[in-house]
């Protein structure tokens, strides 16, 4: 941490990199974000939170990475280098979970609806006394059709995230796609918003 403050206002070649990687849209870029700096993040919010386990450190971390990513464009290096940036959006990811909760918490960066993902993941399987109308079946091939377009990665992600519990589901999938368990749940949260902007697109109504 002191090593941090020593030289938060001194931007290093890789954190140029990285951070032009970042403007430029480069998603595979918080990856390694997070394995640079998260190590150390982690170190600076475990001792200012006390009351996080290591499972929460990282969920922390999760949804500062995402916040991160929706805020990319208002990234300066010349006002703050990344890793500094980082570690602020993080303690202030932090204090939001102190102050409202951990349900509240995620739904300041997107209103998940899982109800949208079990709807896919019953496709074939509704009894016929409960047949659909047309309005919930054309919602449900154009689910069926942007899950399938997306990258095998992403669409592994969601589905594994909509068939577990909460918590229980990224632990092996991060070991299989060799990535920290907080990208993977990073990935989660923007591919939900993006499949949900999909769908608005296709004029379904999606909270």
């Amino acid at each position: 941490m002191a090593e941090m403050r020593k030289v938060a206002n001194v931007p290093t070649d890789v954190e140029i990199e990285l951070g032009c990687r970042l403007l430029d849209g480069d998603q595979t870029v918080l990856t390694d974000i997070l394995i640079k700096y998260g190590p150390a993040i982690a170190c600076v919010i475990h001792p200012r939170f006390p009351s996080f386990r290591e499972q929460d450190v990282e969920d922390v971390l999760a949804i500062a990475l995402d916040r991160l990513w929706k805020r990319r464009a208002t990234y300066d290096d010349r006002r703050s280098p990344l890793r500094r940036w980082f570690c602020l959006i993080a303690t202030s990811v932090a204090k939001d979970v102190l102050k409202a909760g951990w349900h509240k918490a995620r739904k300041l960066e997107v209103s998940t609806d899982t109800e949208v993902i079990e709807q896919y993941l019953a496709v074939g399987d509704r009894p016929d006394a409960t047949s659909p109308t047309l309005e919930q079946a054309k919602r449900e091939r154009d689910l069926s059709e942007i899950l399938r377009k997306l990258p095998d990665e992403q669409r592994r992600i969601i589905l594994a995230w909509a068939e577990c519990d909460e918590g229980a589901w990224t632990t092996d999938l991060a070991q299989e796609l060799e990535k920290p368990a907080a990208t993977v749940r990073a990935i989660r949260l923007r591919v939900l918003e993006s499949v949900k902007n999909e769908l608005r697109k296709r004029g379904h109504s999606v909270p």
